[in-house]
């Protein structure tokens, strides 16, 4: 894989032990031309069902949390609006739409993890050339364990906030 954006070798390199090959560090390697994981430790799949529990848990409740981040606000909007028959049918939930993978990358940066940020490409023999994201970690399993307890904990909260508590006023 090459950096398009890199000024000296153009090889990625990992930012923990340098090596330019696959090595332990990688956290989620992410094929966004063509939607497919393609290293790591992430399942996407599993964070995209924990999030759609959440959407099938708040429309059967009828509530409209408001969701720490914007891009998944916006997603439940769409899926209330559109999909709601679909979505509370299903055996099992699902997002209609890709979780937007900034959100993941995100997540996974606030977990520890080390969006390398540039822009990957892969040269795919036949077909057209991918453009990929990667991040590592020093730990990759401990980081998106971590990940995963942020996103239930954030959900959690979106869907079931604490009520403010009153402060009382001191009498004179």
């Amino acid at each position: 894989m090459s950096d398009e954006d890199s000024e000296d070798d153009g090889e990625i390199r990992c930012p923990i032990c340098g090596s330019p090959d696959a090595c332990k560090h990688q956290l989620f390697f992410y094929d966004v031309t063509f939607g497919e994981t393609m290293a790591g430790v992430v399942d996407k799949d599993e964070l995209e069902r924990m999030i759609a529990t959440a959407f099938v848990t708040a429309i059967k409740e009828g509530t409209s949390p408001d969701w720490y981040d914007p891009e998944i606000s916006e997603l439940f909007e769409r899926i209330d609006a559109a999909y709601t028959a679909e979505v509370l049918t299903a055996e099992e939930p699902w997002l209609p739409d890709w979780l937007p993978i900034r959100v993941l990358i995100d997540l996974l940066e606030d977990a520890g993890g080390i969006d390398i940020g540039c822009s990957l490409l892969m040269p795919s023999g036949g077909r057209c050339d991918s453009a990929v994201r990667a991040v590592y970690a020093k730990k990759p399993a401990v980081v998106y364990e971590k990940a995963k307890t942020m996103l239930a904990a954030r959900l959690e909260k979106d869907l079931h906030p604490k009520p403010k508590r009153r402060r009382k006023k001191k009498e004179n």
